[in-house]
């Protein structure tokens, strides 16, 4: 069994606390034939000026599969998936550290990415209208 410890803040941003997390390889399977890995983020960091968000995020999506991201209010779930269609680029102040690959291309590091397709083929949902 694999297990990754992520940083989380609390819902009050003050302090951090580390969760153990614990993934169990998904077995081979007749419907997901070659297993890709469609999304994957490496040692992610995310900072709003000096606070410190999202700390070494690390972990991959397979192609085909569904992922749910499950916490309480506050802990950095819509903050890591802003970071997959790059969202957080419309906020001032945020620094990003460490990579995000889609189809294995990094889209921080990238100097051929079309944004405008990222985000098409990127989309994003919210339960409260974004820009």
């Amino acid at each position: 069994m694999q297990t990754q410890t992520m940083s989380l803040p609390t819902p009050e941003h003050s302090n951090t606390y580390n969760k153990e997390i614990k993934f169990e390889p998904v077995p081979q399977s007749p419907s997901i034939p070659n297993r890709v890995t469609k999304l994957e983020s490496k040692n992610l960091h995310l900072y709003y000026g000096d606070f410190h968000a999202l700390k070494g995020i690390s972990m991959g999506m397979l192609q085909n599969t569904v992922t749910a991201f499950i916490g309480p209010s506050g802990c950095g779930k819509s903050t890591f998936l802003r970071t997959l269609n790059r969202m957080n680029d419309l906020i001032e102040g945020v620094k990003i550290e460490g990579n995000v690959l889609i189809d294995a291309k990094d889209i921080y590091n990238s100097r051929d990415l079309n944004i405008d397709e990222l985000r098409k083929r990127v989309g994003m949902v919210f339960q409260k209208p974004n820009p």
